[in-house]
Formats: structure tokens, sequence, C-alpha cells
């Protein structure tokens, strides 16, 4: 054999046994027959819109296998969580072992603001352990999601959960958008309902101008916000500008040493805002004692410094009914209005 064709016969050895290492995944057994099969069966399910899959075998030993579905404004409950189990009890019977398996589920309500409502499940099959998620398990959680989503009083649901299993994915999360006008009833009843509501995290949307300006967002966990608070949250943002950025959040129970309550509200350079500061200031301060307290309030703005003509960050921090630590780090003394707020608002 001359040597041209030596090393040409060399090259096509390589590159078979290259193609056949990555087709086989470092070992990963072969699904993606069952993958397609899987695919085909969930889109004729009732109540299904459509489905994605992303299945891989990656040369470095990785294989995930994950669908997406998107179901109709119409899928009922039921319809949902036959979907759900429908779904594991095919990836069990198929045998995944060794894949990192994940089902996502999109719903968005008749009438809801666009954004969909979303259920993801994830799950580890350790290679040389028999078991499995369990289908009924999974249907459950897909029937109380899909209620909390179905709810007048919800714009969207956010699940995230880690299903009971070997070396299930740690960590979960469970998101409740709701606008400032929802119905406490209606709310309340859900959370009787669904225990699980206990922990969530529940994201008020004021009412904003749409992208590119930034979302007025208040998030609170451990503690459900009622219209009262809602409302509050509203005043305070009818006091800003477009641009404004503002955001606030509660924690209950509050990390160690921390206020339960966060307001942070700031803009950049703007001309024509000289008094906004104080403004803004005074105004949701006062507002602030109809949230659960004590509040950090923090406003930051950017204003040209107007013998240097540098830009400079003016700032103010105070503690609506509690006490602003000390911080070390702060390059500038209190302004005389930060002083005076908290003389009033403060108590130490």
């Amino acid at each position: 054999m001359t040597r041209p064709a030596w090393r040409r016969w060399l090259s096509l050895i390589i590159a078979t046994a290259v193609v056949a290492l990555s087709l086989t995944g470092c070992g990963v057994p072969n699904r993606r027959g069952a993958a397609d099969a899987i695919d085909k069966a969930i889109r004729t399910m009732p109540g299904v819109a459509n489905t994605d899959i992303r299945y891989d075998t990656s040369f470095d030993g990785g294989a995930y296998f994950s669908m997406t579905v998107t179901l109709t404004a119409q899928t009922s409950n039921d319809q949902g969580a036959a979907v759900a189990r429908a779904f594991f009890e095919q990836v069990i019977a198929a045998d995944f072992t060794s894949f990192h398996v994940q089902l996502e589920l999109h719903y968005q309500r008749p009438g809801a603001t666009p954004a969909d409502s979303v259920l993801n499940f994830s799950y580890d099959f350790v290679q040389g352990v028999r078991g499995g998620p369990s289908p009924d398990a999974v249907a459950e959680t897909a029937t109380w999601w899909f209620d909390v989503a179905h709810s007048p009083g919800v714009m969207s649901a956010a699940v995230t959960l880690p299903l009971d299993g070997i070396d299930a994915h740690d960590g979960s999360y469970v998101g409740v958008t709701i606008p400032v006008d929802a119905d406490d009833a209606v709310l309340t009843d859900l959370i009787h309902r669904h225990p699980q509501l206990n922990s969530a995290r529940w994201n008020v949307v004021a009412p904003s101008r749409p992208y590119p300006f930034p979302p007025r967002s208040y998030t609170s966990t451990g503690r459900f916000l009622d219209h009262h608070s809602r409302l509050t949250w509203a005043r305070i943002v009818d006091q800003l500008q477009p641009d404004d950025v503002a955001k606030a959040s509660t924690q209950i129970p509050p990390d160690n040493g921390q206020p339960p309550t966060t307001v942070d509200i700031g803009w950049g350079l703007v001309s024509g805002r000289d008094g906004d500061f104080e403004r803004v200031a005074r105004g949701v301060a006062a507002l602030l004692t109809e949230l659960p307290g004590p509040v950090l309030f923090q406003l930051t703005t950017r204003v040209m410094d107007p013998v240097t003509n540098d830009v400079v960050d003016r700032n103010l921090a105070i503690t609506v009914g509690g006490c602003t630590a000390t911080d070390p780090n702060r390059l500038t003394p209190p302004l005389p209005l930060e002083n005076e707020l908290r003389h009033l608002y403060e108590r130490c």
C-alpha cells in the first residue's frame, strides 16, 4: 500500500471511530427511537397544542432528554395531569438509564396577560439503580399547578420541582404572579386548597409601560400580600417616571439582621428632575408604613455636580419602623433630608 493510500485509510479509520464514539455517547444507551416515540405519543394527547424535544448524548458522557409541551387554552386539569403522568410512565418503561430527563409544561389561561404558566420536572436516572419518579406523584403535582394556573386571580404560576429519588436535583421554586386588583377572597381560597402556596414567592405586577421600560415588581416570600399592600405598592409606583427602576421584596421570616421588607428606587442622570429626589423620598417614605415592616428604603440617583461638572451619586437610606445600620463603606455623610426622614420614621 502506498504512503498516500495508507494515510487515507488511517484517516478513514479515525473518522469512523470518532463517529462511533459520538453516537454511543461514551457508553450511554441509545434511546433516540424511544424519545421520538414518546414525542409522537404525547403530541396526540387531548389538550396538547405542540411539543418540542431535545435529545443529546455528548462525547463527554452527558445524556439529556427533555420535552417542552405547550398546552391549549382549553386544557383541563385532568388532561394536563394525564400528559405529565404519560410522559414519565413512558420514560420509565423505555429505561432512560444515565439520562437527565426533564418535562416542561406551558399553559396560558384565556384572558390572562401574555405570560405562560410553567411547570418543570427534572430527574436523573442513575445507572444500576432501579426505579424512577412516581407517575402518580407527577400527576398530583401537575393537578394542583394547573388549578393555580386556571385561577382567575392569577396571571401566571411558575413551578420548578425536583422529583423525589436518587440524585434528584436540589432546589425548588413556586412563584405566583398576581395583579394589583386581584380578589383576596379568591386567592385566600386558592391557598387553602393548596398549602404549597404558603411558601410560594408572590410576585405583584404594578401597571407600567411595556418593554423597554423596567417592570415595577414586588415579590414576597412567606407572606401573601393582601390587596391593601398591593395597592400601596401601586401608589408608590405612581410617583415615579416610566424610566425609573423600582423593586421591593418581603421575606418572612427575614434573613438574620435584615428588615423583612426592602424597597429600592432609582434613576440615572436626567435633566429637569432637580426636585424629584426630595419629592419621591418624602412621598414614598410616608407610604412605607403600610407595608410589612420594618422597611429599608434606598433611593439612588445620579446628578451633575454644579461645581466640578462630574456625575455623582446621590443616595438615601432609611428604615421605616426600624433602625438603619451604619454603613462603614459609605463615603459621604447623610444628607440633611436623610437625617430628617430618619428622625420622622425610624425607631432606634
